[in-house]
């Protein structure tokens, strides 16, 4: 939002990211535990606010998050064209805006047009001074995001999961500095771990929610949907302060986005051969460690390090 984005590294955050997109790969090769469709994606829209700081003005911010999220999300989605073009000119039978609304390639880049929105919501609701009337406004938003799930409103380019999760962004920018920090207190931190996944597991068993966000789908009341993400991903970040470092999940987590972006692709054309879930999954975790040096490398746009305009 109006930000700067701070290059400090805290190797936690990795560690946390390392955690989602690992839970994120595991929901698309169906190895995974439902309970965790309730946070996944809470986790990023939260870790995405939280190095947020009103420094530049409106052009130069909405420049920085055309180059960062727009244009690598267009990018990533020419496959995606090229594919369903091809299917259609294979089937004649199949209308070509039929293609390409039941998704043949399967992507998350809705997760880049969100935060997109996200930032621009953020842009303006961190000018207003008065913090009660930000809070409110936070809230309001969820409130409003819910209530289009609610009463089934149709969602244009995600706008509504991005009232949705607005809150999530928002606590993450609120919440930052006890993101941030980290003291290595490994016993209180259990603690808070433990209590935050006793929260979760108790409310989502208790609720049996079905929580979508892409789709903006809550079939559960507007509590659980929120204690369950705010909960859930309370309780990747003290696992992450607990962990604190680890080369494995820090490289994941460095390397998020780019996976998020690619990893449907591989997993569209390895479930052709119909391995087991675990086995999907391993295979996936292994394509995703020299998928992001290569594109670094020869693509740096598609990580949204390189500026286009």
């Amino acid at each position: 939002m109006g930000a700067d984005i701070i290059k400090t590294r805290y190797d936690h955050i990795d560690v946390a990211k390392g955690i989602g997109i690992l839970s994120v790969i595991g929901l698309h090769s169906n190895f995974h535990l439902e309970i965790g469709t309730t946070f996944e994606m809470p986790l990023f829209f939260l870790l995405s606010g939280i190095f947020i700081k009103n420094k530049i003005g409106g052009v130069e911010f909405l420049r920085k998050k055309i180059n960062t999220l727009l244009i690598p999300c267009f990018l990533y989605y020419l496959p995606v064209v090229a594919y369903n073009i091809y299917y259609y000119l294979l089937h004649k039978d199949v209308n070509l805006m039929d293609c390409f609304e039941k998704a043949a390639v399967p992507t998350a880049l809705w997760f880049l047009v969100s935060l997109f929105e996200i930032h621009i919501f953020g842009f303006f609701i961190l000018k207003i001074k008065s913090l009660p009337l930000q809070i409110f406004s936070s809230i309001l938003l969820s409130v409003i995001g819910y209530g289009m799930s609610y009463y089934e409103i149709p969602s244009l380019a995600y706008m509504n999961t991005s009232l949705s999760c607005f809150i999530y962004y928002y606590a993450g920018y609120r919440w930052a500095g006890h993101i941030k920090t980290n003291h290595h207190n490994i016993p209180i931190q259990t603690v808070y771990a433990l209590t935050c996944l006793a929260v979760c597991s108790i409310v989502y068993s208790i609720a049996q929610p079905y929580i979508f966000y892409r789709n903006n789908i809550f079939h559960t009341s507007y509590p659980v949907v929120f204690a369950c993400g705010f909960s859930g991903t309370f309780f990747i970040l003290y696992i992450s302060k607990i962990i604190k470092r680890n080369a494995i999940l820090s490289f994941y987590g460095k390397n998020s986005l780019i996976i998020l972006c690619t990893h449907l692709y591989f997993i569209k054309i390895l479930q052709n051969f119909q391995f087991a879930p675990s086995i999907l999954f391993l295979l996936i975790c292994i394509l995703m460690v020299p998928v992001p040096l290569l594109i670094k490398k020869y693509l740096p746009v598609l990580s949204g390090n390189k500026a286009i305009i």
